[in-house]
């Protein structure tokens, strides 16, 4: 049981004693620390949602950014492009990321044109080769003159290889990056 008291003393003596039980302010404390508690909770809550909502909407472009790079990547295809939405650092990233698919893409175009043509160009020497080493497994080597014809074709042809497959070693190199020998 809880009491105040208020004593205030009479003139001429004595005092008065006046008192009251104040149990209803422990229960209006009681509710009001619980109600404190709920809205603080409550206040926790909505900061944690609206924090996660703004994260979320943040990181969207970041997101879209990764799926595409990791679809890219998974697929192989440097014609796909990466969003460029958002605005700022995001933005300036994705046009670095198309900019760099459009590098590559060019890149590898040159490399199959580089690959085509090496392969025609070494195509019709190496046939002739074969033609002339048939010759000589036929028997050319019995026949003077046709023995001299397969081996100067051969040779011929080998020369004719040679600046060819150095030049191909020589782009190869340079496309790499790697320093040229020295001779």
């Amino acid at each position: 049981l809880h009491v105040r008291e208020v004593v205030a003393p009479l003139p001429g003596g004595g005092a008065v004693v006046i008192s009251r039980v104040i149990d209803y302010i422990d229960h209006d404390l009681g509710r009001l620390r619980l109600i404190l508690i709920l809205v603080s909770l409550g206040g926790v809550a909505a900061a944690a949602l609206a924090g996660a909502l703004v994260s979320r909407a943040t990181l969207a472009p970041v997101l879209r950014l990764t799926a595409a790079a990791e679809r890219i990547a998974r697929t192989r295809d440097p014609s796909e492009r990466v969003p460029e939405g958002g605005r700022g650092e995001l933005a300036r990233l994705g046009a670095a990321f198309n900019t760099m698919l459009g590098e590559l893409g060019d890149a590898i175009e040159t490399q199959r044109r580089f690959v085509a043509d090496a392969s025609h160009e070494l195509r019709t020497p190496l046939a002739a080769v074969r033609a002339y080493a048939e010759l000589f497994a036929r028997g050319a080597a019995a026949r003077p003159d046709d023995l001299e014809r397969s081996m100067s074709g051969i040779t011929r042809e080998a020369e004719r290889m040679s600046p060819l497959v150095a030049d191909r070693l020589l782009l190869a190199r340079l496309a790499e990056g790697r320093p040229l020998e020295q001779r």
